[in-house]
């Protein structure tokens, strides 16, 4: 149904408007400024149109630093074409399900607004959507090809599943099947460690809480040695989280290898071709992640058979060996060979002797000569030939008469014995005889 809307442009009140440049006469009473006829028109459309949803194709895309997105939604019907330019801020882009590209069919819902320095209008859009599940799958389509060029889904690049990790992550909705399916397929073939990263996996919030849980595994890299990202079932628009660009990336840059089981085996989502490997459902995640106990038992029980038998084999053929050598060579034999041997050994012996018995000489003459020269700085043979150290009572040698007082106690210090006396006499030394510089006979140490 056709909206019909009336509009009644009012004069403004207040004094007559300036007259126009001369020769143009007055202005008439009716007239508006174009400032107040753009006002009137921004209250009036924006009063009507509060709330629209239109549905057009994106074309003009514009994706400035901001982080707010300008497009134009165009239309075309029977011949005629339309456009109307439409703003997405930042806090809402944030949340788009779906990558926006141009030639895309969609569905914005906001309200119209009037820019009145240009005079136009535009849409301020709260929310836009596919419309319709074509819509999805082109964008799915581009978004696919675009990362294939980035090489987030080369076979190069994939990482092999551990043998047997330690720990085991699982990124899922606690809640869920999904979780139970694998915890269940696991503990029937291992009894593993595993760690639940709980996130939400359908809806709004999801692709930040998979994306979390990534992070989380990126601070810890210690944390498990495998990760397994699951859920079950759903429509194209139900899995949508696990197409979303920013889970993709979380996938491919994951710090451990990512087993991904979403859905059915029919459902393949774009998480599914950034992982190491891919499961056909959250069951075969879990045979997948670990080993079979018991064949790992059977197989180590059929190793353990093997090494037996091979053992006794190759213990009985060097017996035979043993036995054959021993026919073979008679006991003469041997005794000659041994006698060889014992000279040899016999000729090395004397050469060692030889050897340390010149050795030790060395060290006893180096000895006996170090011993001279000790004897002949040793302070006690200076003593014997007749010299005396004065020392005072705590021990200290005196060198200058002139650091002593009449009457101090001094101890004499002979080749054999010590005599206590005291200082009854002070005669400094006036640089003559022997004793003039040094107070000691020379060659006495210091």
């Amino acid at each position: 149904m056709r909206r019909k809307v009336q509009i009644q442009l009012n004069s403004p009140a207040g004094p007559a408007e300036p007259e126009k440049a001369a020769g143009s006469g007055m202005l008439p009473p009716e007239a508006l400024s174009v400032s107040e006829f753009t006002r009137q028109v921004k209250q009036l459309l924006e009063g009507a149109f509060s709330r629209v949803v239109i549905y057009g194709e994106v074309i003009g895309l514009s994706r400035p630093a901001s982080g707010h997105l300008y497009f134009t939604l165009k239309d075309e019907r029977d011949g005629e074409k339309a456009q109307i330019a439409v703003v997405l801020w930042r806090d809402r882009a944030t949340k788009l399900r779906f990558p926006l590209d141009d030639g895309l069919l969609v569905v914005v819902e906001g309200r119209m607004t009037v820019y009145e320095p240009r005079g136009s209008y535009q849409i301020i859009a709260d929310s836009v959507r596919p419309a319709g599940q074509g819509t999805l799958l082109l964008a799915l389509e581009r978004l696919k090809e675009r990362l294939w060029k980035e090489g987030l889904f080369d076979p190069a690049r994939k990482r092999p599943i551990p043998f047997l990790p330690r720990s085991i992550g699982i990124i899922t909705s606690a809640s869920g099947a999904a979780v139970h399916d694998v915890l269940k397929s696991i503990f029937r073939k291992f009894p593993a460690a595993v760690r639940i990263l709980p996130a939400r996996v359908q809806g709004e919030g999801s692709a930040e809480d998979i994306v979390g849980a990534f992070q989380i595994l990126a601070r810890h890299p210690d944390l498990v040695e495998v990760a397994i990202l699951t859920r079950g079932g759903g429509s194209l628009e139900d899995l949508w989280t696990f197409n979303e660009e920013k889970v993709v990336r979380a996938v491919a840059a994951a710090p451990v290898p990512v087993i991904s089981a979403i859905g059915h085996e029919v459902d393949v989502t774009l998480s599914d071709l950034a992982a190491d490997v891919r499961a056909q459902t959250p069951t075969h995640a879990g045979e997948l992640v670990v080993p079979d106990l018991g064949q790992i038992i059977e197989a180590l029980n059929d190793l353990r058979r093997r090494l037996e038998t091979d053992a006794s084999r190759k213990l009985e053929a060097r017996f035979k060996e043993a036995a054959h050598l021993g026919r073979s060579i008679s006991i003469q034999r041997l005794a000659e060979v041994a006698a060889g041997h014992f000279e040899v050994i016999g000729r090395l012996g004397e050469a060692l002797k030889k050897t340390l018995y010149n050795r030790f000489r060395e060290w006893e003459d180096l000895f006996l000569l170090n011993t001279e020269k000790l004897s002949a700085l040793n302070p006690l043979n200076i003593l014997r030939r007749g010299y005396s150290m004065t020392l005072t009572p705590d021990g200290q040698v005196i060198r200058s008469a002139s650091s002593m007082k009449i009457g101090d106690e001094i101890a004499v210090v002979l080749a054999e014995g010590e005599l206590g006396a005291r200082v009854s006499r002070i005669r400094p030394a006036h640089g003559t005889g022997p004793l003039s510089q040094t107070g000691l006979p020379p060659g006495f140490p210091a």
